[in-house]
C-alpha cells in the first residue's frame, strides 16, 4: 500500500498492471513543517502546524498480490 502523486501511473517506468488504485474522495492536504519555506512563499495557509499545500492529488495504489493476500488471509501481511 503506498500513497503516492496520481501522476506516477503515467510514468513508463510504471508497471500499472501490477496495481490497482484507491482515490480518497477529497483531495489529500499536507502540511510544511513550520521554517522549512521561505517568508516570500508563505500564503495565508499558514498555522502552528506550518504551511498548508495541496501540489498534486494522491492516490493510493495497492498491489494485485496484496489484494489477493488479503481476500486468502484476511488482511495485507506483504506488498
Amino acid at each position: 500500500l503506498l500513497l503516492m502523486p496520481n501522476y506516477v501511473y503515467a510514468k513508463s517506468f510504471f508497471p500499472e498492471k501490477k496495481f490497482v488504485y484507491i482515490v480518497p474522495r477529497k483531495r489529500y492536504v499536507y502540511w510544511t513543517p513550520k521554517g522549512l519555506r521561505p517568508k516570500n512563499k508563505l500564503q495565508n495557509h499558514a498555522s502552528s502546524l506550518g504551511v498548508r499545500t495541496s501540489p498534486f492529488v494522491s492516490f493510493w495504489y495497492v498491489t494485485r498480490n496484496c489484494l489477493t493476500k488479503a481476500t486468502q488471509d484476511g488482511f495485507c501481511s506483504t506488498l
